[in-house]
């Protein structure tokens, strides 16, 4: 099909609009890109509607949500149900690192039953205002954590220890000046924090 376009293709015929290999060529790799741009936005919002929830529940509720993206109560239903399904079984190093994050800033924080003197909460704070966290980096936050996390006392210690041995090894590099690994961070640090507080997400 594409020789018989191409060889009844008059190049008189381009000012009217008619679909040259050219142009065909253009559009459709221009519309993929719009394709992929779209699924990549969803995505996106998928992450937000699940960091509102956890982060905000109060504010953000199913029905102001669903008026905010357009969706029904149920597709938010639908949408942060997935998140939480998939907490224990996302492996990928940007939502493993909020994850490390939420761990190693809660053990500075009294009212989750951390201590006020941990080294683990300036670390990770200082990796996030960096902006990149290489392998190495996130290894050691986590050697970090776990020494802050084995002084705590109580259900809240066994929260943070148990926290740790599921994360597991994070690894990988992560880039937060990327705007899609940014947000997963984002999504694992609010999500770690709701099941550090209530013991469950």
């Amino acid at each position: 099909m594409y020789n018989l376009v191409v060889a009844s293709y008059d190049p008189r015929m381009d000012d009217t609009g008619t679909y040259t290999p050219a142009r065909i060529d253009a559009e459709l790799a221009e519309l993929t890109h719009t394709i992929d741009e779209g699924r990549r936005a969803e995505r996106l919002r998928a992450s937000i509607i699940g960091i509102a929830r956890t982060a905000y529940p109060a504010i953000y509720t199913q029905a102001r949500l669903a008026e905010l993206t357009g969706v029904s109560q149920q597709a938010v239903s639908k949408t942060v149900g997935a998140g939480r399904r998939a907490f224990g079984e996302r492996r990928d190093p940007a939502y493993l690192l909020g994850r490390l994050m939420a761990v190693a800033v809660g053990t500075g924080e009294p009212e989750l039953g951390g201590l006020d003197d941990t080294r683990a909460p300036g670390a990770a704070i200082a990796m996030r205002e960096a902006g990149r966290a290489d392998t190495a980096g996130v290894a050691g936050l986590r050697e970090l954590t776990a020494l802050d996390a084995a002084r705590l006392d109580g259900e809240m210690g066994e929260r943070f220890t148990a926290a740790l041995a599921d994360l597991g090894d994070p690894g990988g590099d992560v880039d937060l000046g990327d705007e899609a690994q940014r947000t997963a961070a984002v999504e694992g640090y609010f999500a770690q924090r709701t099941v550090l507080r209530h013991g469950r997400f």
